[in-house]
């Protein structure tokens, strides 16, 4: 019960940080200008990572994960978890703030 327990936060650690880091940082990408015609164009343009920018990110999210699969694999459960909730904050945050700032400006 105790493993199954682990198993479930490490995951659910995992994913919240690997999805925010993936979500806020799309805003970074984010064009107002393009114009979709039908539903497969926009769906490329919102989906393929074919910006210079959205391969970054994707560069980016798979270091970070990968740096979070390794951190579960070298610490012990005790330490990975209170770890990987402060790098997800860390990511939040910081994501929230940076993203927030970029959408502004190009509202404005």
């Amino acid at each position: 019960m105790f493993s199954l327990l682990a198993s479930l936060a490490l995951i659910s650690l995992l994913l919240s940080g690997y999805v925010a880091f993936t979500v806020l940082g799309s805003a970074f990408d984010a064009n107002l200008t393009q114009i979709a015609e039908d539903d497969m164009q926009a769906l490329i343009l919102e989906e393929f990572p074919g910006t210079p920018r959205r391969l970054q990110l994707l560069g980016l999210t798979v270091l970070l994960f990968g740096g979070m699969l390794a951190l579960c694999w070298r610490l012990p459960l005790v330490v990975v978890l209170p770890v990987l909730v402060a790098l997800d904050a860390v990511v939040l945050l910081v994501g929230w703030r940076i993203s927030k700032a970029y959408l502004a400006r190009l509202d404005g």
